[in-house]
């Protein structure tokens, strides 16, 4: 299912996918799920890797462009947190 689904679109493309997400069947967490646990240690190391990020580069004053460059900082973790949730809804 396409997030384009889920998105209103704007003058710059899709937006406002976070109000409509949350009517998703998103199963509540439960600790002991190797599926719920992974997705916290991805979660988790995204973080880190945006903060880490974040304390060294000098990032640019457009919101977006810094989302943008740190989305690419922790590619490889939200590519994973994507297919694991495409899994569980």
């Amino acid at each position: 299912m396409s997030a384009s689904v889920f998105q209103s679109m704007g003058l710059m493309g899709e937006r406002d996918i976070h109000k409509k997400v949350l009517g998703l069947p998103f199963p509540q967490f439960d600790r002991k799920s190797p599926i719920h646990l992974k997705l916290a240690e991805l979660g988790k190391k995204a973080q880190e890797r945006a903060i880490t990020f974040v304390k060294e580069e000098s990032l640019p004053a457009s919101l977006p462009r810094r989302r943008a460059l740190i989305r690419v900082q922790a590619k490889i973790e939200l590519g994973q947190i994507d297919d694991i949730v495409k899994d569980l809804i």
